[in-house]
């Protein structure tokens, strides 16, 4: 593992007892949580604070870089809150627009919030009117990629934002098979069905959140292509969870 802060490695400068990152398709951004045990109290000469970023690779996967929204002094250890977004581009904004269309919205949001934009399977569309109520760019842009049937992820800084039909429809690459510990399970979420598993052994570190993948299971409780909407990664006790949906 390697973990870098403000873009200096401080892998081994402290022992990492927590990392844990969650990639998200959905209502969230993705966040990574990382606890360090520091006796010696030498993060009071970093001066960390709300802002900084922060980044941690582990074989393939890799956060991108994401930025601290809160510092957690706990004793012996500090925690680091981190988030892909930037707190201070979640204030409520309003404007409204006139016979504009998708994609311009999405590169303005894109611009202003200093991100490179890139599609997958986007059609454009026109809208004659359409106004961002007193809701900050990403709940505004959610809804709007809802509508649309298209989803986003922001990552290292950028904006992804993909149909999701055309992500089905993709040639899958990986297999993966959960394990028969993998407390596999089906649950109900806002009339989607969701399923759920665990690998406690290993970080399934070649797909992330949007992958769509040959998923099996290894007590034959499911066998098909999959769409990954959720996924977390401990980095620490090498393990990953995984939600996803059936894809037919």
């Amino acid at each position: 593992m390697r973990l870098l802060y403000n873009n200096s490695d401080i892998t081994s400068a402290f022992k990492i007892i927590k990392c844990v990152h969650d990639m998200y398709t959905e209502k969230k951004a993705d966040t990574l949580c990382v606890k360090l045990y520091d006796p010696s109290g030498a993060w009071i000469n970093w001066k960390p604070e709300a802002g900084d970023e922060i980044r941690c690779q582990f074989n393939n996967a890799d956060t991108g870089i994401m930025y601290v929204n809160s510092i957690v002094p706990e004793g012996t250890c500090i925690t680091f809150f981190a988030s892909s977004i930037r707190k201070a581009d979640m204030l409520p904004r309003q404007k409204s627009w006139e016979r504009v269309y998708f994609k311009q919205i999405v590169d303005e949001i894109g611009e202003r919030n200093g991100m490179a934009v890139t599609y997958y399977g986007v059609e454009d569309k026109l809208y004659g009117w359409i106004s961002q109520d007193d809701v900050n760019d990403y709940q505004f842009l959610y809804k709007l990629c809802v509508d649309e049937g298209c989803s986003f992820v922001v990552y290292n800084k950028d904006l992804h934002v993909f149909n999701l039909d055309y992500m089905y429809s993709q040639k899958v690459l990986v297999k993966i098979t959960a394990p028969s510990n993998s407390e596999f399970r089906w649950i109900q979420t806002d009339d989607n069905v969701t399923g759920v598993f665990k690998d406690p052994t290993k970080c399934l570190d070649t797909i992330s959140a949007g992958s769509v993948v040959n998923l099996s299971d290894s007590l034959g409780r499911y066998s098909g292509k999959a769409y990954i909407k959720h996924i977390r990664f401990d980095y620490v006790n090498k393990s990953t969870k995984v939600w996803f949906k059936e894809v037919t």
